[in-house]
């Protein structure tokens, strides 16, 4: 019997993904972020709600203009706060069965537009996670005009923080076959993105999209590990997406479990891909590079803001997975180094 026997996999997302154009129509809401509001043919009754990430008082907003206006379609354009603002305010406000869900990414986190679970920040600096199968059912509508608004550095940074995920899906000891198999296309198709970012190009916004839909399916029955512990309560903490955050945790991560088994095929695609010759160290530090991604403190991250998540981070769900076990103390080494590296004086092996 297999050494995996009792591990399960779950499809996440169970929806449509299709290459169009975004086609509003007469009797639908749309709820756009700010950064897509100028493309979203915004009108009258739709929705803008703040980035950088969907706070629970705008939540409540644009579910009571669900309630009030009773669309024929609710349509979410933007990044992960705009998804998950729509997601969430749809699943509350709508009859799934009757007024279908449309989801059209363009912007940080684009990942979530396929994920079975969604999050709204409360006011204390924590955050709420609804997870449920028909937040992962609907429509995804790549329209390349809304993706061409995204810049370039916000590419690389998604490129870079699913590759993250990735990673982490693939070291983590829940994974199995299929999760592995996923996780692998994932990179297969980061790999190249990330290589391009770092060379001055534009990454292929194609293979992000798929990449983040195969990432999602490796993580959501896996779980994910230290670098998605320190940055999700960091950034419900700061109010901020976890993207930057995840970056500069999976360079540690990286450093210490970047020759594992776990990653031979990923080491091999990086060696292998056609433009890319270097190793998955040299591709994350050329792409933090160019992102002027450093520390946590360069992310607005200060020791108490340290002392408040740390106890979150040891008990998040994917800690007891780790490649090797990390107490409590060494955690908190990992949190402050990342934070400061030469005020803690932690050495961690990088490449």
């Amino acid at each position: 019997m297999s050494e995996r026997s009792g591990l399960s996999q779950r499809v996440a997302f169970h929806g449509s993904v299709r290459w169009e154009r975004l086609d509003r129509r007469d009797g639908d809401l749309v709820v756009a972020d700010s950064d897509a509001r100028g493309v979203a043919d915004c009108r009258a009754g739709d929705v803008v709600v703040n980035e950088p990430r969907i706070r629970r008082q705008e939540l409540d907003a644009v579910r009571d203009a669900i309630r009030e206006i009773r669309p024929r379609r609710v349509i979410g354009v933007g990044g992960g706060c705009a998804i998950d603002a729509a997601r969430l305010a749809w699943l509350d406000a709508c009859d799934s069965a009757v007024v279908p869900l449309v989801v059209a990414p363009c912007g940080r986190e684009l990942w979530r537009a396929f994920a079975p679970f969604a999050v709204v920040l409360e006011s204390e600096g924590s955050q709420a996670t609804t997870a449920d199968r028909r937040l992962a059912g609907h429509d995804v509508v790549i329209d390349g005009s809304l993706i061409d608004t995204v810049d370039d550095d916000t590419l690389l940074l998604t490129a870079v923080d699913v590759l993250v995920a990735t990673i982490e899906s693939l070291l983590t000891r829940r994974a199995q076959p299929y999760s592995r198999a996923v996780a692998n296309a994932a990179g297969l198709r980061l790999l190249p993105a990330v290589g391009a970012g770092i060379d001055g190009g534009r990454p292929d916004s194609d293979a992000v999209i798929v990449a983040s839909a195969l990432a999602v399916e490796a993580f959501a029955s896996t779980g994910l590990g230290l670098a998605h512990g320190i940055s999700t309560n960091l950034a419900a903490l700061l109010q901020v997406p976890q993207d930057r955050i995840n970056a500069i945790g999976g360079r540690w991560v990286i450093g210490r479990w970047g020759e594992h088994p776990a990653l031979a095929e990923l080491r091999r695609t990086a060696a292998l891909t056609d433009g890319i010759e270097r190793s998955l160290t040299e591709l994350v530090d050329a792409a933090m590079s160019r992102l002027r991604l450093a520390t946590l403190r360069h992310e607005g991250v200060t020791d108490g803001h340290v002392d408040v998540v740390l106890p979150r981070i040891s008990q998040s769900s994917g800690i007891p997975w780790l490649p090797e076990k990390l107490g409590v103390d060494e955690i908190r080494r990992v949190v402050y180094d990342l934070c400061d590296p030469e005020a803690t004086g932690v050495r961690t092996r990088l490449g």
